[in-house]
C-alpha cells in the first residue's frame, strides 16, 4: 500500500518522526513523505515528484499540527488530488488544536483528533498497523500538544 502523508513545512519533525514510527510498526506499506531524505532525492524536480506521489497513493493521511495548518494551500491542494481520486484524506489534528479553527473547503471533511485515541488507533489498524502499547504511548507522546521539541 502506498501512504502519502501530507503536511506542511512547520511540520517536517512530525511528520518524519510519524514516518518512522508506522515504519517500526510495519514497514510492508510505502510511505511517501516529501520533506524527508529518501523520498525526493537531490536535484529532483520536487513538483513533477510530488505529482508521481499523488497520482500513485492508495491512502492518505494529513497532519494537522497548528491552526494554520488548516488554510494551508498545499495541504488543500493535495487534499483536493485525495478527493478527486476517491481516496478519503484521513486528517489527524494534533491535540490542542480546536476544530472551530477549521476552514473552508477542509471543514467539511470529518477529521480525527488526536485526542480520540480510539479512532486513530482503529485507523492505522486498518492500514495494517497493529497498535501494540508500546506504539500506542508512542504515538500519543507525539499527538500530545505539550511535546517537546514542538
Amino acid at each position: 500500500m502506498n501512504i502519502f502523508i501530507s503536511h506542511e513545512a512547520e511540520a517536517v519533525k512530525e511528520a518524519v518522526k510519524f514516518k518512522e514510527l508506522l515504519l517500526a510498526i510495519n514497514d510492508q506499506n510505502a510511505i511517501q513523505l516529501t520533506s524527508d531524505w529518501e523520498t525526493i532525492e537531490s536535484g529532483e524536480f520536487w513538483m513533477s515528484r510530488i505529482n508521481d506521489m499523488l497520482q500513485n497513493m492508495d491512502k492518505m493521511l494529513v497532519l494537522i499540527t497548528r491552526k494554520e495548518s488548516f488554510a494551508n494551500l498545499w495541504i488543500n491542494f493535495e487534499v483536493g488530488v485525495s478527493i478527486g481520486k476517491d481516496i478519503k484524506p484521513q486528517i489527524l489534528v494534533f491535540g490542542g488544536i480546536p476544530l472551530s479553527e477549521m476552514k473552508p473547503p477542509i471543514n467539511q471533511i470529518h477529521v480525527i483528533g488526536t485526542g480520540d485515541t480510539n479512532r486513530w488507533v482503529k485507523l492505522f489498524e486498518s492500514l495494517g498497523y497493529q497498535i501494540d502499547a508500546i506504539a500506542e504511548k508512542s504515538l500519543a507522546e507525539l499527538f500530545n500538544p505539550n511535546r517537546k521539541g514542538k
